[in-house]
Parts: structure tokens; sequence; C-alpha cells
């Protein structure tokens, strides 16, 4: 499966560890079911944090299972690295045109 890695600029504490480093999987179909079990796609945030709870494969040396509470408690910057990295790793899970090159 495809993955992300990434640096969260605050990080994540996990008991009494802050974690920095992060690593995402590409999002596939079912995340986005069971995310939506939950809570509606509209509620953006919200459903980036589900979206988030099942994709992300580690935090520093933390493997989860992660909680949507987890998410919630952390800064905004964190967030934002951590939907960045869900988009890089979506786009890694794209087909490739006739035009474009496969990196």
């Amino acid at each position: 499966m495809l993955t992300v890695t990434g640096k969260l600029p605050f990080g994540m504490k996990i008991g009494e560890t802050t974690h920095q480093e992060f690593e995402i999987r590409e999002p596939l179909v079912e995340d986005m079911v069971e995310a939506e079990k939950t809570v509606s796609p509209t509620d953006l945030h919200a459903f980036n944090l589900e979206m988030l709870a099942r994709v992300t494969v580690r935090v520093g040396s933390f493997e989860g299972p992660f909680s949507v509470g987890m998410f919630r408690r952390l800064k905004r910057h964190d967030y934002n690295a951590l939907v960045q990295g869900m988009m890089q790793a979506d786009n890694l899970g794209k087909p490739v045109s006739s035009g474009e090159a496969a990196t």
C-alpha cells in the first residue's frame, strides 16, 4: 500500500511522549464509506478526523489504533500537516496519464 511520511510541527502526545513523525496510507473507498457512517462528508473537519483515524499508519513509534479524539487534541498546524499528508497519499494512487511521466 502507498504511504506518505511527514512531520508534525508541534506533535501528538501519546502517553508521556510527544511524537512528530507520521505515516499515512492511501485512503480507500472503504475508509470513506466507514467515515460517512459516523459523520456527514459535508462536515469537512469532522469527516477528515474520521478519515485520519482510519488511514494513519503510525505517529512516531505508535502504530494505533487511532481514535478521532487523539486528532481532536492536535494544534491546527499539526491537523493541517496530516490532512496534507492524506491528500498526498491519495494523489499517489492516481493513475498516470499517457502524457505524464511516472514518479
